[in-house]
């Protein structure tokens, strides 16, 4: 394939990365992915997928600044968190959680 040609293709195409941020701006889009992000997190214990989750959700609402702000947080140890290099107290995560609009409750398992 010539270069023209690819560069023809490569300007219809979308990656992944900007077409997740066009879906991340419907907020039952958002919610929907952060519930499943909660599940495997639940499942696997693998904090920073979930925290990804999180900072795509705050980068298409507002920036981590302004969140950090909101929040009345550090925004070094906000970034840190959503960057996977720490992994936050269950406090952090329920601050965030509802900064965000959001709040967890608990359900019992249904009987197998």
């Amino acid at each position: 394939m010539d270069k023209q040609t690819y560069n023809k293709i490569k300007s219809m195409t979308k990656s992944h990365d900007d077409l997740m941020q066009e879906h991340l701006k419907d907020d039952e889009f958002q919610y929907a992915w952060l519930r499943q992000c909660i599940e495997d997190y639940i499942n696997d214990g693998d904090f920073t997928v979930f925290y990804r989750a999180i900072e795509r959700v705050v980068k298409a609402r507002t920036t981590v600044s302004q969140l950090a702000r909101d929040l009345n947080m550090n925004r070094g140890n906000l970034s840190e968190i959503l960057n996977g290099k720490i992994e936050p107290k269950m406090q952090t995560a329920f601050k965030i959680l509802n900064g965000l609009g959001y709040e967890i409750t608990l359900t019992k398992k249904a009987s197998a």
